[in-house]
């Protein structure tokens, strides 16, 4: 059963964090800390030095015990501006922007119609 308050403090918590394109050094410490919690082996490559950014790319890996086919997640950690200072609120089912900031673009927002 998912947990679904915890579920959105969590995504709100991690979508307050300021993550705009070459600024995610916040981000990144938050998701290794998160990740290593859960037993991921995380590691850091140096592409953020060679953009001119602050953080690289996250390399998590979880080694499984299930014979079946490895599961691969790729997402990215930046936001289109204006992402700093993103204040996220729930509105009915959906999680949303107070309007002043986006809430997040591709990985961090869902599509609403």
């Amino acid at each position: 059963m998912i947990n679904r308050e915890r579920l959105y403090a969590y995504f709100m918590e991690i979508c307050a964090i300021d993550s705009e394109p070459k600024s995610e050094r916040l981000l990144a410490d938050r998701l290794k800390e998160d990740l290593t919690a859960l037993g991921f082996m995380v590691n850091e490559d140096d592409t953020g030095e060679k953009i001119g950014g602050n953080a690289g790319n996250l390399i998590a890996r979880l080694d499984g015990t299930a014979p079946d086919q490895p599961l691969l997640f790729s997402c990215h950690m930046d936001r289109v501006a204006p992402g700093v200072g993103v204040k996220p609120r729930v509105e009915g089912d959906f999680i949303v922007s107070d309007g002043t900031t986006v809430l997040g673009a591709d990985d961090a927002a869902a599509w609403r119609q």
